[in-house]
């Protein structure tokens, strides 16, 4: 598991890469359940795309955009209840040194 955070950690480092954990503190939220990858692209395409793992098949969704604006705002909620990615970092750090040092 050590190698695993390590390879978040580097990923988080790049500029175009977010990493926020929900803690389990936070108890049941919206969209726990409910898998999903949301793709933006610059303003000047409005071509955003919704991707979703249901059960055992998916789903791609585009030109779609009041579903995607849901999922859009669900994103936002997830976002605000994770820790901030500088917390996520320190996280992944206390983590590994433990995975590293049992």
């Amino acid at each position: 598991m050590y190698e695993q955070l390590f390879h978040l950690k580097q990923l988080a480092a790049r500029p175009s890469i977010t990493i926020q954990i929900v803690p389990f503190g936070v108890g049941p939220y919206r969209g726990m359940h409910d898998p999903f990858i949301l793709l933006s692209f610059p303003e000047e395409r409005d071509d955003d795309l919704l991707f979703r793992e249901r059960g055992v098949d998916s789903v791609a969704s585009q030109n779609n955009p009041e579903k995607i604006a849901g999922f859009a705002s669900r994103f936002a909620s997830l976002s605000a209840l994770a820790l901030s990615p500088n917390d996520t970092t320190e996280l992944l750090d206390r983590i590994a040194f433990e995975q590293k040092d049992p």
